[in-house]
């Protein structure tokens, strides 16, 4: 019997409706495949918008013109590779596609909020040990949950509906091959307009040679910095270039630091006298000095022979001794062997800031930083990777940019580190922190270092209090028998107390009534806390300082103190009324109290890296002014000075504040303002901003000298500086090169 018109007219509209993409002709294949790349395109598209929002950050029109075209590239050529197989593979593919892409956005964000950087592939090293703050993870991600849900929402949406509302599209050999010369294209209209901004330390340099995940991030994407990221770990950054580097700059003779004749004031005010003896007299009776000794201002520099070296290397490495052989070494000065002998107590200070030093509260170490060398320009710069790079900085002289240098270290030949260099002046050489031993892979870089590592997990002599964070004053209770008045020792601490987030930190719960009753003019929760946190310090270093004394070595003993990084996340969790608040604004207000600046755009403001620095001795009768410029790199080659040890100057990035070179401080700014402001640099002329490439001077000097100063090219001369030290000291690191310059 046959069945009625109407029937058979259903009939045949189900069975269009359920054609198979393959089964569509070559014109609608073309359609649909045109629809589904654009919406995968648009996709990517969305999804740096509202990182960029997400982050705080402007869309610069630059920047609009890059993840256009990358994200259209990007999304051409994943539409393609889920274009191969049957339609539900293909659905799988791309699924799979964005669903790794809304999670690593996602996973950038919380990064990014909470480490105020942004993930490197090659941070997987130490990536477990991110899991240790999976509180303030959780919370952080809880403060952001509208921006996460937003990003993720792509993937879920296609996952779902995608197979019924945007198939995946089995394209013809002709189709792919149009959609990849596409891609090709545009990705090279991208390329070619970053190389469009060639300038000094400009885009075409960060998407090469400079290549920093902030700044990627910041100025092509986050796709871009992806596949930036992803090619240079598996392959590696492209090397530096200076064969074609412009005309030669020719630097002052004198110096750019002395450069003008009406300067009077020295970088080291008040230097110590020579030859302060009363011994000796004359016939009348009156005693007088005799005639200080000379003071040795040879090189700081080791028997290399570095011709030998040239010779018999070729590539990076002959670039590499060329460069490190012609580097101008720092001298000896009047304080070369100042310390020698002493026992040096040397301390990375979680977290730490001027407003942690106050003379109510802080009475021993306000003592310290206005007694002993008092730095008048001391920058922590945000050199990446949180605390890692910040140590990392401080205990080598030498900077990187992700938070696996302390991995890559543990496996290099170390040799100016103070850990080997003090044991092989016979020194006992301890080192303590009061976390877990082996976050960043301290259990390995930290006995490479010279030191017998102790901590969380390993140091079963200790005892804790259960906190988080942990006591500063109980770490220092714990190592009171490692003072030894029978040998010299060197004693190293890395801190915890001053953790962010400061408004749920145990620490500044315990000290946050003391701190009230002060009265020190703070009104928010956030500095509040924070200072109370890093009162913990104080207590350490006086229980230190008491059984020095008790042991009769307070006065033989150094103490050397400096942050790890500013205090990038003081508010999170709650505040003082037990009410969720905004963790980056919150950060804000308490960062304005504490460094007396104005709350906006506080990250890209200089002032906001300004940090302490301690060295003191009870032996120093009287404090030295220095007012040099200088940064967390030129702290251990200044202690090297101060002991006497022989080092070469020559091999370590940073410089002895205290010798007559150059000032020099290179400056990355913080990313929570969703902008990343890298390279800047600090003299004692003033200050240059990377991104605006503006040069503000520092008031001292008139503009008619600073005219004359940039007339002489004195800009892109340090930019040429910033970058060759940039590329060295990566080197130093990645290539084990003191290893090859002495041949271990």
């Amino acid at each position: 019997m046959n069945k009625n018109p109407s029937s058979r007219e259903n009939e045949y509209q189900k069975d269009v409706v359920r054609r198979r993409p393959m089964d569509k002709d070559t014109g609608e294949q073309v359609v649909d495949g045109i629809i589904h790349a654009g919406a995968i395109s648009l996709t990517l598209f969305f999804l740096e918008i509202v990182f960029r929002i997400a982050s705080g950050g402007s869309i610069a029109s630059t920047f609009f013109v890059y993840i256009t075209l990358f994200s259209v590239s990007a999304g051409v050529i994943m539409s393609l590779i889920a274009s191969f197989f049957s339609e539900k593979v293909n659905h799988v593919i791309q699924s799979c596609f964005l669903s790794v892409m809304c999670l690593y956005f996602c996973v950038q964000l919380v990064y990014s909020k909470f480490f105020q950087d942004f993930f490197y592939w090659d941070q997987m090293l130490v990536a477990g040990d991110v899991t240790a703050f999976w509180r303030e993870i959780l919370a952080c991600m809880a403060q952001n949950i509208f921006w996460l849900i937003l990003m993720l929402a792509p993937a879920v949406l296609y996952i779902i509906f995608g197979r019924k509302f945007l198939p995946p599209v089995t394209t013809s050999w002709v189709f792919k091959g149009v959609g990849l010369a596409l891609a090709l294209v545009v990705f090279l209209a991208g390329s070619g307009f970053v190389n469009m901004h060639s300038d000094d330390l400009g885009d075409e340099y960060y998407y090469n040679e400079g290549f920093i995940m902030a700044e990627a991030a910041s100025r092509f994407g986050i796709i871009t910095a992806l596949r930036l990221d992803t090619q240079y770990t598996l392959f590696g950054r492209p090397e530096a270039d200076f064969s074609n580097d412009g005309p030669e700059i020719t630097v002052p003779e004198e110096g750019w630091d002395n450069l003008f004749e009406d300067e009077t004031t020295p970088p080291v005010i008040d230097p110590p006298a020579s030859g302060d003896s009363t011994s000796g007299g004359t016939s009348n009776g009156e005693t007088t000095a005799p005639p200080p000794p000379p003071v040795d201002t040879s090189p700081n520099v080791m028997n290399i022979d570095f011709d030998k070296l040239i010779a018999s290397s070729s590539g990076n490495l002959k670039a590499a001794h060329e460069w490190f052989s012609k580097r101008e070494p720092t001298n000896k000065n009047a304080y070369t062997g100042m310390f020698e002998g002493k026992n040096l107590i040397y301390i990375t200070v979680e977290g730490w800031a001027p407003a942690a030093i106050n003379e109510k509260l802080t009475p021993t170490l306000y003592k310290m930083k206005n007694e002993g060398f008092v730095f008048e320009n001391y920058y922590c710069s945000n050199w990446g990777g949180s605390t890692a790079t910040g140590e990392y900085a401080f205990m080598t002289g030498n900077f990187y940019a992700s938070s696996s240098c302390l991995k890559k270290s543990a496996s290099n030949y170390m040799p100016f580190v103070l850990g080997n260099m003090m044991s092989s002046l016979g020194y006992k050489t301890n080192g303590f922190h009061n976390h877990t031993y082996t976050y960043y892979s301290r259990d390995k870089s930290h006995p490479n270092f010279g030191y017998s590592w102790h901590g969380v997990g390993n140091w079963n002599e200790a005892t804790f209090t259960s906190a988080w964070p942990k006591s500063d004053r109980e770490l220092a209770v714990n190592t009171l028998s490692y003072i030894t008045p029978d040998k010299p020792f060197h004693l190293y601490y890395m801190t915890v107390s001053g953790h962010a987030y400061h408004t749920g930190n145990k620490q500044a719960n315990k000290h946050k009534a003391y701190v009230k009753s002060l009265n020190l003019g703070y009104t928010t929760n956030g500095a509040i806390c924070y200072v109370a946190s890093q009162y913990e310090v104080e207590l350490m270093v006086a229980e230190l300082c008491a059984e020095l004394e008790r042991k009769g070595e307070l006065e033989n003993t150094v103490f050397v103190m400096a942050p790890d990084h500013y205090p990038y996340s003081i508010v999170g969790k709650t505040n003082s009324d037990n009410q969720a608040v905004d963790d980056t604004e919150g950060t804000i207000q308490a960062l304005a109290e504490l460094y007396g600046l104005p709350a906006d755009n506080i990250f890209l403001n200089f002032d906001l890296y300004r940090a302490p620095l301690i060295i003191w001795s009870a032996s120093m009768e009287k404090p030295i002014k220095v007012d040099k410029v200088c940064s967390a790199i030129d702290v251990l080659p200044t202690v090297l000075n101060l002991f006497g040890a022989e080092y070469d100057s020559r091999l370590i990035m940073g410089r002895d504040i205290l010798s007559d070179s150059d000032g020099f401080v290179i400056l990355n700014c913080s990313n929570a303002s969703g902008i990343s402001s890298s390279n800047n640099w600090v003299t004692k002329y003033g200050i240059y901003n990377s991104r605006t490439k503006t040069f503000e001077r520092n008031p001292k000097y008139t503009q008619a000298q600073i005219d004359k100063l940039l007339s002489m090219g004195y800009v892109d001369a340090h930019n040429d500086l910033l970058k060759k030290m940039r590329t060295y000291s990566n080197y130093i690191l990645e290539n084990d090169y003191y290893g090859k310059v002495f041949g271990k």
